[in-house]
């Protein structure tokens, strides 16, 4: 072999050489670029953490509310429902008496739409 058939040879060793330190040389640059970006993170942190506002403790305001008090007294107030459509019971009864008569006294204690016990 002569040394023109030589050189091709060396020229890929040189290659792959050059190839290789260049690998090398990304894989050293992309580190030191994530510890960079890691350590300008923490240090922004740090410098957000040291310089938070702090909140004040101040005793709450407790005024005099005004109050108006009133006596209750019972008033009739007319309530007015207007809707349309039709009102059907949920049940219907029929309710009589079993006798049939005028009806000449009613003891104090009925109560007027008040409730009886069956018997």
């Amino acid at each position: 072999m002569t040394q023109q058939e030589d050189m091709p040879a060396a020229e890929n060793e040189v290659r792959e050489t050059a190839q290789k330190g260049d690998k090398k040389k990304g894989m050293i640059i992309t580190i030191v670029l994530v510890v960079l970006i890691c350590g300008l993170g923490a240090g922004g942190l740090h410098l957000l953490l040291e310089t938070k506002p702090e909140a004040k403790k101040e005793q709450p305001d407790i005024g005099v509310e005004t109050v108006r008090v009133v006596a209750l007294e019972r008033v009739a107030y007319p309530v007015t429902v207007s809707a349309m459509g039709t009102i059907e019971p949920s049940r219907e009864i029929a309710l009589g008496a079993r006798v049939s008569g005028e009806i000449v006294w009613v003891s104090e204690e009925f109560v007027p739409g008040g409730r009886f016990e069956a018997g």
